[in-house]
Formats: structure tokens, sequence, C-alpha cells
């Protein structure tokens, strides 16, 4: 689940994608971009968000496009004027304008099967999906009930929510992070404080503090969870399989954790949001154009 990128700020809307368990991994190909500023005639997204070698981001009028691995349907997005979008191992769920849920690609453990409620807004993640109904604000999810990750707190409401591998994380009105699901590596033990933002990745999450500190927690692999950077002002997260990443207040992206790929050296900014998945991450820059550097081994690093 991520906040939704306008094409001159951030604005609150949010989903981050977990990684895929599947060991029938295709072989990486890097992507690098050195350029501070995309070239004029790149296509220009109000809302990207990542999944596990694909991606889907909406048009200025509202239309979807999405790239990179089609076994399951995931790039074949329906049609219709959307309002934000979030991607996960297999799927995607977007919210159309009239608060309908629309999700396509792999459909298996019910993960398209979305409940009768408007909702406004959505958060995808390995194998479920949560989403905000706009009646009193109460999470529904849906999907692999496994660990009892679709099963989200009813005792107030929320302003987002993100979906991970095997748990959910979200923030309450009151600003503060709940966690459900998979209990193990202290996942759903989130710190306390005030929060404007969380990310959910495969094992780990991490949350922007209302100050723009950055915190993480769960299971440390590669560095995802210790080595989040200091200091204050950040103004985006996203977590992943075993990377994480955060805008600066100077619209410089800095990643922690796993190297592979490649996938932490962002280029020069600026930039206005950040989207990361399992070996690939994205960063929007404040004219709406998309970079992406990491794992392309389906083109999902090389956006149309």
């Amino acid at each position: 689940m991520h906040l939704r990128w306008s094409v001159l700020v951030l604005v609150l809307g949010c989903t981050d994608p977990a990684g895929s368990t599947s060991s029938d991994e295709p072989l990486p190909t890097l992507i690098h971009s050195d350029a501070s500023t995309p070239p004029a005639s790149a296509s220009v997204w109000i809302d990207v968000d990542m999944g596990t070698w694909f991606g889907c981001g909406i048009r200025p009028g509202g239309s979807v496009e999405c790239w990179g691995l089609d076994d399951s349907g995931q790039t074949s997005a329906p049609e219709g004027v959307f309002l934000e979008l979030s991607s996960g191992s297999g799927h995607t769920c977007g919210v159309r304008e009239d608060l309908e849920v629309v999700c396509w690609g792999m459909s298996t453990e019910h993960r398209l099967a979305v409940p009768d409620h408007a909702m406004a807004h959505v958060g995808v993640g390995g194998h479920h999906s949560c989403g905000i109904e706009t009646q009193q604000q109460r999470v529904a999810c849906w999907g692999r009930d496994q660990y009892g990750r679709t099963h989200a707190p009813q005792d107030s409401g929320f302003l987002q929510v993100s979906a991970g591998g095997e748990f959910t994380c979200g923030i309450r009105l009151d600003q503060t992070l709940a966690c459900w699901g998979d209990p193990r590596y202290g996942v759903t033990e989130p710190p306390p404080g005030s929060f404007s933002k969380v990310s959910s990745g495969k094992e780990h999450a991490c949350a922007l503090r209302s100050d723009g500190a950055v915190l993480c927690w769960g299971h440390d692999t590669s560095g995802e969870v210790v080595d989040a950077p200091t200091g204050l002002g950040f103004l985006d997260v996203g977590a992943a399989q075993e990377h994480s990443c955060a805008l600066t207040a100077g619209g410089e992206i800095e990643c922690w954790g796993s190297a592979e790929d490649g996938v932490l050296e962002a280029p020069p900014g600026p930039f206005s949001g950040v989207r990361i998945a399992r070996y690939t991450s994205c960063g929007l820059r404040p004219d709406g154009q998309l970079v992406c550097w990491g794992d392309d081994s389906e083109g999902q690093a090389s956006p149309p």
C-alpha cells in the first residue's frame, strides 16, 4: 500500500508490495539511470506502484497502464477512471472514481474477491489485500487468511493501510500504528508515536513519523531495518523484500538493505515520491516522470 503521488506534490492516498517467495526467479537484467532529468518525451504519471516483476500506473486522465511480467494477467488493466492503485506479488487493485475497488492479475486464494463496499483507499500485499471502507473508515481485507492477516481491528477507523507478505499494518484515525497477521520477527509490534505513512514489505515494515523520522521493524536479513537513516524531515518511505527506501526533504532517495541488482543505487533527484518492490526501485519526479533502477529482467524497470 502506498501514498498517492501527485504530479507536483505528495498527498495522502497509499500501498507497498511484498516480495514473492517463488524460487523460479528470472535471471536479473540491471538498469540504472544516472540522468537527473528524464527526456521531455517520457510518459507522465499521477500514481504508480510496483509489484513483483511488474508495475502499474495511473495516467493524468485516470486510465491505468501496466508493464512487465504478465503470466497471470498482471498487466491487463481494466478500463475506467481510477483514483489510486496498489500492486503486490501477482495482482493489482485500484479505486475507481465511483469508489469501487477492482482487482486484476493472479486470481488464486480469492485475492480478486473484493468485498461489495465502497472504499476510498486500497493496499495490496503478497497474497491478500485490504481497503478502507467509506463507512466509518473501517478496514476490510480479502485473500489468503493465514496468520489472520485479513482480520483487521474493528475498534477504530483507519487513515491508511499497507498489506505485506504475511501481515498488514495501518494508521488509525489517531495516527498511531496497528499491525496484525504473522507475529514472527516482531513485525506486528509497531513502535509507538504519531505517524503519517506506513509501508509493509515481505517480513519488515517502515513508517514515517509525524516529525519526518523513518522507523523500521521486523525481520532484518540485510540491514533493511537496522540501517534506516537517522534524522528528521523525510517525506516518503517504502519497504520491500530485503531493502527499504525513503525520500529526503531535499528530494533525494536514500535506500538501504540488500544491494542485490543495484537496487540501492538511486539516481540523483529531485523526486517527489518513491515506490519499491522485490529487487526494483522507482522514483517519481516532480514533473510526473518515472525513473526506475535495479532488476529489469521482465521489463519492470522500463516503464512505457
